[in-house]
């Protein structure tokens, strides 16, 4: 008997054990599917998209009736954006404040209410033949990162199965972290607007710096040629960073912050954002603005926001403090909007600490450059042929600077996501092209060690498994690790690599990020210029004998040639962060988007002169790179194949408004949006680096 009623205990157990595997696949299978249909509907309007996750979630879970609530951006009331199997003007009530009724208490408490064993007619949902009861409720807060975005209220005949409760607990998180994906896009576009008026700007101080150096006089030529070199950089510079990610922060009329994005929490140091939201400008900076006359800050921050409320924006130069009391330089621009009623301000948060000491830096070295040619006038009929030899070494390090830049535009990193064991859950498409895989499928699963060699030999030639073990324990730890490693892509090739690393909690489990770049050239040119450097180090040896009679002039060339190679460093830390023109058009070819950097790269002031314009429209006549063929035809059949498989990649000669043309590298994907085919392409000029090709090639020659 008892052995029977052993095995009965076991079958029962294996009943279970197998039911709760089924419930866990089930789950794992609709959450895949779920989270398509938050992908698809990302772009659509708040209210297509509320509907479509309410009706899809209340459909797998056999509800009868299901409302999906918003939290409007003042953080005070929850309105009823999509429904299944009700509107709002069907509901008792549609709208809660924070705290009122069940609904209103959800976003209080961030907790999942489940309201089973209702009484019979306590809530009645309405049908064609008759009233019917609800046997149970669920409520379910929409929290991402300690932040509740909505609510959602489902209404079901019956109690609520276990695997339902499971699904719906974990679609919530997801419908969090896209719902406020979609908010942020939302605010983000309106800071796109300041772009033009900054632009316009830079190429009226352009123009004023131009005619300032006209004035020198002939002797000044060499001086003046590397004086707009470094002009070019700044004006470079400047561009690059207007389009880094900066800190951007909403306010009320009265000065206390409302949201901030996370770069804010980066620039500030701070690690949530409870931490700062009811903070004002004045409790993130010191007491007096060195900047205003040592005027108190609480004293300037009121005329620059009453300023900004009067004139609609204001722009300035701030000293912030971060948490931990350390002062920065600041660019603060403002903007006042009305939203439902009331008065907010956004500002933008540059800090330009760096840039003010570059600034101070360069016009030290202006003036040193000055004295250095008036010096180097004095003495300059005396130098000899070895002079003409350190103009030609000054020569190739420009354009190696120029091959480091072309070098860095073209980089573009791999992301992977993985598990506290390492094993991987996501990848980008940058990792399928880096590692040579054509599908996610291929990579997930997979482990740091399974796409690396046995040994590393930057790490002393230990087993990858046993140092890749370490690194994953110390960004456990710490939060934080950066090494290089050697891996290896599909077909077994290595390659060397930057990876930085970050540890981050999802649902109460520890992931890991890493972000791969590929730095196996960026290491050759480094041996290149090492050895470039060694044979300067040479030719400098036989110069020294040859040029007893060349007093200390010669000495300051020497420093000018070392400020060259300080510029080719901070030119590759420049266009490391560049951007390239996007374009999105129909299957007619005709633009219907593009961003702000094709009107930069175009010459365009605006977005209407280029929408409903083609690719044959911004290209010459004929296609010198495809046999000088028309542009039209090469084009059709260019976009013909990209339809057909997807993507693809090309170079092109396009040509700016004023008819100006330009070598660039185009890579081209389709896809479909409200079942219409369209395509995207990335636009690189790369004439500069073809020049450098070429000049390396005659050089060689």
């Amino acid at each position: 008997m008892e052995s029977i009623e052993q095995q009965r205990n076991g079958m029962n157990e294996t009943i279970e054990e197998s039911t709760e595997i089924q419930e866990r696949l089930w789950i794992d299978s609709n959450l895949t599917q779920f989270d398509d249909i938050l992908r698809i509907n990302y772009d659509k309007p708040l209210e297509d998209f509320t509907e479509a996750v309410i009706c899809h979630i209340a459909t797998i879970t056999n509800a009868l009736r299901g409302v999906f609530f918003i939290l409007n951006n003042e953080k005070t009331q929850l309105d009823a954006f999509g429904g299944f199997a009700c509107t709002s003007e069907t509901m008792p009530k549609s709208s809660f404040k924070i705290g009122e009724g069940l609904i209103g208490q959800s976003v209080k408490s961030k907790k999942i209410n489940i309201i089973q064993n209702l009484p019979l007619f306590n809530l009645t949902l309405e049908a064609a033949s008759g009233q019917l009861s609800a046997g149970s409720m669920m409520i379910i807060p929409l929290v991402f990162n300690g932040e509740v975005y909505g609510v959602l209220e489902l209404a079901y005949l019956e109690n609520l199965q276990r695997k339902y409760l499971h699904l719906l607990e974990r679609a919530g998180n997801n419908v969090a972290a896209m719902l406020q994906s979609i908010q942020t896009n939302i605010r983000t576009k309106q800071l796109l607007e300041e772009t033009q008026e900054q632009t316009n700007t830079l190429r009226t101080q352009e123009e004023e710096l131009r005619q300032n150096l006209e004035e020198l006089s002939a002797t000044q030529n060499q001086l003046i040629h590397i004086q707009k070199e470094l002009e070019q950089e700044v004006q470079k510079s400047k561009i690059i960073f207007e389009s880094s990610r900066d800190a951007i922060i909403v306010m009320k009329e009265d000065g206390s912050f409302t949201d901030v994005n996370e770069a804010t929490l980066i620039l500030f140091d701070y690690s949530n954002k409870s931490d700062l939201l009811g903070q004002t400008p004045i409790s993130i900076s010191p007491a007096k603005q060195e900047l205003h006359n040592n005027r108190s800050s609480e004293e300037v921050a009121t005329e620059i926001m009453q300023a900004t409320l009067k004139t609609g924006k204001y722009t300035h130069e701030w000293h912030f403090q971060k948490r931990d009391g350390q002062l920065f330089h600041a660019e603060v621009k403002l903007v006042s909007f009305q939203l439902q009623g009331k008065t907010y301000m956004q500002f933008v948060v540059r800090d330009i600490t760096e840039k003010k000491a570059q600034e101070f830096e360069l016009q030290t070295a202006y003036e040193e450059l000055k004295t250095q040619e008036e010096e180097l006038r004095q003495n300059v009929e005396e130098l000899s042929t070895t002079q003409n030899k350190i103009l030609t070494i000054q020569n190739e390090l420009e354009q190696e600077v120029q091959k480091s830049k072309a070098i860095f535009e073209s980089s573009r990193d791999a992301v992977i996501v993985m598990k506290e064991d390492g094993s991987f859950t996501d990848v980008n498409e940058a990792t399928l092209i880096l590692f040579d895989y054509s599908n996610k499928s291929d990579l997930l699963g997979q482990t740091p060690i399974s796409i690396s060699p046995a040994k590393q030999e930057l790490h002393n030639n230990r087993s990858s498994e046993e140092v890749a073990t370490e690194i994953m324990q110390a960004t456990l730890k710490t939060g934080k690790y950066t090494h290089e490693w050697h891996f290896q892509k599909r077909d077994g090739q290595l390659f060397h690599a930057e990876v930085k690393l970050v540890s981050f909690q999802l649902q109460d489990e520890a992931y890991m990020q890493f972000v791969v770049r590929d730095i196996t050239e960026k290491k050759a040119q480094e041996f290149e210029l090492q050895t470039a450097y060694e044979e300067l180090k040479t030719q400098e040896e036989e110069l020294r004998q040859n040029l007893k009679e060349l007093n200390i002039t010669q000495n300051q060339l020497i420093g000018i040639q070392k400020e060259l190679e300080r510029e080719v460093q901070k030119s590759k830390t420049i266009f490391e962060s560049s951007r390239d023109a996007v374009i999105v058009m129909k299957e007619d070819g005709s633009f219907t988007d593009v961003n702000e950097a094709t009107l930069i790269l175009f010459d365009y002031s605006n977005k209407s002169d280029l929408l409903g314009q083609t690719p044959i429209s911004i290209s010459p006549a004929k296609q010198e790179l495809h046999n000088n063929r028309s542009s039209e035809e090469v084009a059709t059949e260019i976009m013909q194949a990209t339809l057909k498989t997807g993507k693809y990649t090309h170079e092109w000669h396009f040509q700016k408004r004023d008819g100006q043309l330009f070598h660039a590298e185009v890579k081209l994907v389709s896809f479909q949006l409200h079942d219409e085919a369209y395509m995207q392409f990335v636009v690189r000029d790369i004439t500069e680096k073809k020049a450098v090709l070429n000049a390396n090639v005659d050089l060689k020659t």
